[in-house]
Parts: C-alpha cells; sequence; structure tokens
C-alpha cells in the first residue's frame, strides 16, 4: 500500500515536474505571441488605412490616367496632324524656298559664267584678228619689200656685171696698149741697137764708144720698160683683186640684209603665234576654273539639298515612331 503509495506520488510528482518543465520554455513564446498579436492587429490597422488610402490613391491614379489618356487622345488626333501638316507644310516651304535660292545662284552663277565666257571670247577673237591683221600686215610688207629687195639685188648685179665688164675691158686695152708700145720700143730698140752694129763696122774708135754708150742707154730703156710692164700689171692685178673684194663684199651685205628681213619675219610670226597660243592658254585655265567652281557649288548645293531630304526622312521617321509606341502603350 505503501509502495503504491508512494508510486502513485512519485508519478504525481513526475506529472507536476514534466508539467513543470514544459509550461516554463512556453511562458516567454505565449508572451511573444501576444505581443506578435497585437503587433499584427496594428499592422491590419495600418494595411488597412493604406488600402483605404491606395484605393483613394487608386481612384485618382485612375482618373488623372482617364484625364492623360484623354489630352494624349487629343493631342494624337488633334494637335499632332495639325502639326505634322504645319511642320510638312514648313519643311515644303523651306525645301522650295531652298530650292528657289539654289536654282537663283545657280541661274546667276551661270548668267555671270555665260557673260565671262562671252567677254573672254571676245577679247580672245579681237586678238586673234589684231594677230590675223598684223601677220597680213606683216606678209603684205614683206611682200612689198621683196621686189624692192630683187630690183635693188639686180641693180647691184647689173652695176658689178657691168663694172666688172668695163674693167675687164679697160684692163685687156690697157694691157695691149702697153704691150704694143712696149712691142714698139723694144723693135725700136732693137732697130738702133742694129744700125749701131753696123755703124761699128764703118766708123772709128770714138764712133764705137758714142755707140756703145747708145746702147748702154737702149738696155737700160728696156728695163725701164719691163720694170714699167710689171708695175702696170700689179696695179692692174690689183685693180681686179679690189674689184672681186668689193663685189664680194657687196653680195655678202645683200645676203645679210635679206636674211636679216627674213629672220625678222619669222621673229614677228613667232611672237604672234606665241601670243595666240598664250591667250588660248588663258582662255582654257579661265574655262577650267569656272566650270571647277560651278562643279563645287553644283556639289555644295546637292549636299544641302540631301542633308534637308534626310532631316526630314528622320524627323517624319521619329513622329511615325512616336505615333506607333503611342498606340502600342494605351492598346496595353
Amino acid at each position: 500500500m505503501s509502495t503504491a503509495t508512494e508510486i502513485h506520488n512519485k508519478e504525481k510528482t513526475l506529472a507536476e515536474l514534466m508539467v513543470k518543465i514544459l509550461k516554463e520554455p512556453l511562458n516567454p513564446l505565449e508572451a511573444s505571441i501576444k505581443a506578435l498579436n497585437g503587433d499584427l492587429a496594428d499592422t491590419r490597422d495600418s494595411i488597412t488605412e493604406i488600402n483605404d488610402t491606395l484605393g483613394a490613391s487608386a481612384d485618382d491614379a485612375e482618373k488623372a490616367t482617364k484625364l492623360l489618356l484623354q489630352a494624349l487622345r487629343k493631342i494624337r488626333e488633334e494637335d499632332v496632324p495639325s502639326l505634322l501638316t504645319k511642320l510638312q507644310k514648313h519643311i515644303t516651304d523651306q525645301s522650295a524656298s531652298d530650292a528657289r535660292a539654289v536654282e537663283a545662284l545657280l541661274e546667276q552663277f551661270k548668267a555671270v559664267h555665260t557673260s565671262s565666257v562671252s567677254s573672254t571670247e571676245a577679247v580672245l577673237l579681237e586678238a586673234l584678228s589684231g594677230a590675223t591683221r598684223q601677220q597680213g600686215e606683216l606678209a603684205r610688207s614683206i611682200e612689198a619689200l621683196r621686189p624692192h629687195i630683187e630690183n635693188s639685188a639686180a641693180e647691184v648685179s647689173r652695176y658689178l656685171s657691168s663694172a666688172h665688164s668695163s674693167s675687164v675691158t679697160d684692163f685687156k686695152a690697157a694691157v695691149v696698149d702697153v704691150g704694143v708700145r712696149i712691142a714698139e720700143q723694144q723693135q725700136a730698140s732693137q732697130e738702133t741697137f742694129l744700125a749701131g752694129l753696123e755703124a761699128l763696122g764703118l766708123e772709128d774708135q770714138a764712133a764705137k764708144i758714142e755707140q756703145a754708150e747708145v746702147v748702154e742707154k737702149v738696155l737700160k730703156e728696156i728695163v725701164l720698160s719691163r720694170e714699167f710692164s710689171k708695175r702696170i700689171n700689179s696695179a692692174l692685178a690689183a685693180q681686179v683683186s679690189t674689184l672681186g673684194t668689193d663685189l664680194a663684199g657687196v653680195l655678202t651685205q645683200l645676203s645679210t640684209q635679206i636674211e636679216a628681213v627674213v629672220a625678222e619675219n619669222q621673229r614677228i610670226v613667232q611672237q604672234l603665234s606665241t601670243a595666240v597660243t598664250r591667250d588660248q592658254t588663258a582662255l582654257v585655265a579661265l574655262l577650267t576654273q569656272q566650270n571647277v567652281g560651278l562643279a563645287t557649288q553644283l556639289s555644295s548645293s546637292q549636299r544641302h539639298v540631301k542633308r534637308l531630304t534626310v532631316l526630314t526622312g528622320v524627323f517624319f521617321g521619329t513622329m511615325l515612331l512616336y505615333a506607333g509606341y503611342d498606340i502600342w502603350r494605351n492598346l496595353l
């Protein structure tokens, strides 16, 4: 009995001990759960308030969104088309204005280019006509001078021929005359000598001496005659040589004058040709420069038009992308 009581007491003590062991650790947890319940209640109240606020905000946001959509729809349906129309009209007007300005600039440059080319052509034609006139005048002057040169050459040739013929005739006549005189003197001397020799056999010694003197005198005259003949021949030879030298000098001078006239003609023709070539080169260079300037301005105008076209395409593409994005966003 005591044993059963003791066991019962022990079991009771053990049960109390187990209850105590199990209950005491759960007390903080219970307190925490109670505190957490309070916090959850507070949080629920806050969430309720937030939900109410969010509900009101959602209503306000929905109203604002509706108003914004209405404004965007109005902008898309009314303002954007009118803006696009105005912008397109402005771009068209600006493009037309730029095109007209470019056309006016091109027309002005074309007029200036045409005027410059016309004036340059007129100057070149005038220079060419002047060069042609000068060349014609030079040719006429040369043609007019040629008969005078030919006449002068013919007269000089005739004069030299007549002078040469006259000198040769005079020389021949002088030689014949001198020869005749020398022959006559020699014949007279020989006759005198022969007569003296014949008289030597008939006269006395005094006559022989006198005759010897006569013979010596005759021999001296013969020697003098020969020296005189040599001098005459030398003088005639010198005269003929001088005449030939003068003739050669006159012919050389005439040839030099003719060559000088021909060289002057060639020089003038060369100057005219050089002037014409220089004017042609200057005209070609001027036309090339003007063509390069025109090509540069045309290229610049084309780049301006291309840039304007690209900007217009980019603007319209951007507007289309914006309109498509707006429609897609509204559909979502």
